[in-house]
């Protein structure tokens, strides 16, 4: 039998966000919690609306390439938006790589174990309730470093499920490519960088202006909704503080940066699933836990610029302080804003 060979070169499957060598562990989280309202906590829901730049395909637990539906409605599921927003905020608010910290039971995953001691110490000692970082103790955690016993925080920020308010295509765009994305070396070695003898960093994926690379034998057919396409979610907030606010606002629309692109969903290394997200202020309700609070100012999108900004300031005081240098002159961010905006 003739010996396989693509038409097309396959993408490169992802690059590396270098791990920051200290982790944000921010000053009210040992008294912020989800059962005390604080002063000037806010509370309500955000709806924000989706829309794809790139064919996408999110899929369901079964792992198929069945796009994921509530009911008969497509939609991203809660976990999936959860999931990406997490990612982004660890490497922007300098939290814990939980990408290999947490990973599951190691006499399962014995890759995991072997990878966990290249973490830097910031990045492998778990949290506390009173040392916590900003994803930890915004979004909560449920830390398993010594599985099987496992500690746990509650968020006070929740995503729902995001469905397509957009008219579905009369017939879906077919495609066929490895779901997963070209084969790398499964070693753990992969992972790290010898020279420095840490893991290489946080695992993303570039983003692509359109699909790349070609079929493999390993590819199967699936049907793909097309770019444009919206969906309409929302973010549920209880408690959370102005700065929070901030870095929810910030990592949902990028800092307002038109040009970066999310990433959800099956087939991300050959460009599937961009998209960009944007809250709808006019269907979106916040209160202040403070009664004597206007919660109905004249411009809500100002306020959102100046939660933001309160989030932009904390995370430069501390890169200013502990990696001497302006928090968009870290190379955590660099890199970050580098892969998610596609090339021109």
């Amino acid at each position: 039998m003739a010996k396989y060979k693509p038409t097309v070169p396959a993408p490169k499957l992802y690059e590396f966000v270098p791990l920051a060598d200290a982790v944000f562990d921010v000053p009210w989280a040992r008294w912020v919690n989800h059962d005390h309202p604080l002063k000037n906590g806010w509370c309500g829901e955000l709806v924000v609306t989706a829309t794809t730049h790139t064919p996408i395909l999110v899929g369901g637990q079964d792992q198929t390439g069945a796009f994921f539906r509530v009911g008969d409605v497509y939609a991203l599921s809660s976990t999936s938006v959860r999931g990406m927003l997490r990612s982004l905020l660890e490497i922007a608010a300098f939290a814990r790589c939980t990408q290999i910290r947490n990973k599951p039971d190691p006499k399962k995953n014995p890759s995991a174990l072997e990878l966990r001691g290249y973490l830097p110490p910031c990045h492998s000692t778990p949290p506390a309730r009173d040392a916590a970082d900003f994803v930890e103790t915004l979004l909560g955690y449920v830390d398993k470093t010594e599985w099987p016993r496992a500690t746990a925080r509650r968020g006070r920020a929740a995503v729902k499920d995001f469905h397509l308010t957009s008219p579905l295509p009369e017939q879906f765009e077919q495609h066929r490519r490895d779901l997963e994305g070209p084969q790398p070396d499964q070693s753990p070695r992969r992972y790290v960088d010898f020279s420095k003898n840490r893991v290489h960093g946080h695992k993303r994926f570039p983003v692509h202006a359109a699909i790349q690379g070609a079929a493999t034998r390993r590819s199967q057919q699936f049907a793909a909704l097309p770019a444009s396409s919206m969906f309409t979610g929302s973010l549920v907030i209880h408690n959370v503080l102005p700065v929070e606010l901030g870095g929810l606002l910030w990592a949902l629309t990028w800092g307002g940066d038109r040009k970066a692109r999310h990433l959800l969903g099956r087939a991300k290394p050959y460009g599937f699933g961009a998209l960009t997200l944007a809250v709808d202020w006019d269907r979106s309700s916040l209160r202040p836990n403070d009664k004597t609070a206007s919660s109905s100012p004249p411009d809500p999108v100002k306020r959102a610029q100046d939660w933001q900004t309160l989030f932009v300031g904390e995370m430069d005081r501390f890169a200013q302080t502990k990696l001497l240098c302006a928090w968009a002159a870290t190379e955590q961010m660099k890199t970050l804003m580098k892969w998610a905006c596609p090339p021109v």
